[in-house]
């Protein structure tokens, strides 16, 4: 299957995908069983403890190898605080807090939170490679931990470790989390709102709500691609979220909230709005980038470029489907839900499951 330029059988997959991720919506909304509340035995278990620390551990390690030892990019020069030549780099020095601010407001197209945050760290804690680097590894860990945390609060321990593990090795989150960009904060933060809405679909309160506001917009003046993280966000409370209308009604309004405290950075961004130097997103680049974010993004910088070979996407996709068909078979009790009141069906799970994989082929 040539990855460069989908064809007719790409086509036929993604649309199939797409079809059966909105039938898994459908079934969601429609059907739903009362579930009781149990706790899982691994719960607490010392070799999840021990399975987790060798996680990170040796994400930590993978993520710190050659972190100073690579030379700087070009993006990387946009950091805050460095020592850059006067009157002859772009971008040029910014020092002080007022040079951040105006000359990130007005010759920068991205959000401005990363750039107040790498202002405070350098000045902080230094303007070298490793330094300046180091935040990107400590986000990306840092979500790696919260991920399993939040499948954990649901019962799901073994998913919070096969979760944790693909998020702590995957090449496309262990590179830029090397890099000096707003690309692991983003993750982080996008992980910890979901972790806080989580929290807010078990028991509301101002805490919960301040925390979630808080990392929510956080996240939206970090990353501009934060906003079709929150629309979609939206979408599962306003379609599944609490039975309660108060309690959902409750929800948008805070999300509504983080709308409009978030209108500033649209103003930002239409007023530094500009042509890309690159090609936009292209329907190859959508097939990629839903297929687990990149993991199975071809090697075309090698010569000649290097292509998975088809087979081992189908093996992976029976080997899923089995696999998740054999868990069903055994009871699985969460201890809390993420939609209350309603379990998961065993045809939902498989039509996820095949829809996933249909996008991963495609």
């Amino acid at each position: 299957m040539n990855m460069d330029a989908p064809g007719i059988p790409s086509l036929l997959l993604l649309a199939a995908g797409t079809l059966g991720a909105l039938a898994c919506i459908f079934t969601l909304w429609y059907t739903g069983e009362p579930c009781p509340e149990r706790r899982t035995s691994l719960h607490s278990s010392p070799l999840v403890l021990g399975i987790l620390i060798l996680i990170l551990g040796i994400g930590g390690l993978i993520r710190w190898q050659g972190l100073e030892t690579r030379g700087m990019t070009h993006v990387e020069a946009y950091v805050p605080g460095l020592h850059l030549p006067e009157g002859i780099s772009t971008p040029p020095p910014r020092h002080h807090f007022g040079e951040v601010l105006w000359y990130h407001f007005h010759d920068e197209p991205h959000p401005q939170g990363y750039y107040f945050f790498m202002h405070l760290w350098t000045h902080l804690f230094g303007d070298s490679l490793a330094g300046i680097r180091l935040p990107g590894v400590i986000f990306s860990l840092g979500a790696v931990l919260l991920l399993f945390l939040m499948l954990r609060r649901q019962g799901q321990v073994v998913a919070g470790l096969i979760a944790a593990t693909v998020l702590a090795f995957h090449g496309h989150q262990v590179y830029w989390s090397q890099q000096a960009r707003m690309y692991a904060m983003g993750e982080f933060l996008a992980v910890l709102s979901s972790f806080f809405l989580l929290l807010l679909l078990e028991a509301p309160g101002r805490r919960r709500s301040l925390a979630y506001v808080l990392t929510t917009w956080l996240g939206v003046a970090t990353q501009i691609f934060f906003w079709p993280f929150l629309a979609a966000q939206m979408i599962v409370v306003t379609l599944l979220g609490p039975p309660r209308r108060e309690q959902r009604r409750s929800l948008v309004q805070l999300q509504t909230l983080v709308v409009i405290l978030g209108t500033p950075l649209w103003t930002h961004a239409l007023y530094r709005a500009r042509h890309a130097p690159l090609e936009g997103p292209s329907f190859d680049f959508l097939a990629r980038f839903f297929s687990l974010g990149f993991l199975f993004e071809p090697d075309l910088f090698s010569l000649p470029p290097r292509t998975p070979p088809l087979w081992p996407w189908v093996f992976a996709v029976i080997l899923t489907v089995a696999g998740i068909a054999l868990a069903l078979g055994r009871r699985q009790s969460p201890s809390r839900e993420f939609l209350p009141g309603r379990a998961l069906p065993r045809r939902l799970m498989m039509l996820t499951a095949l829809a996933a994989s249909l996008f991963i082929l495609g």
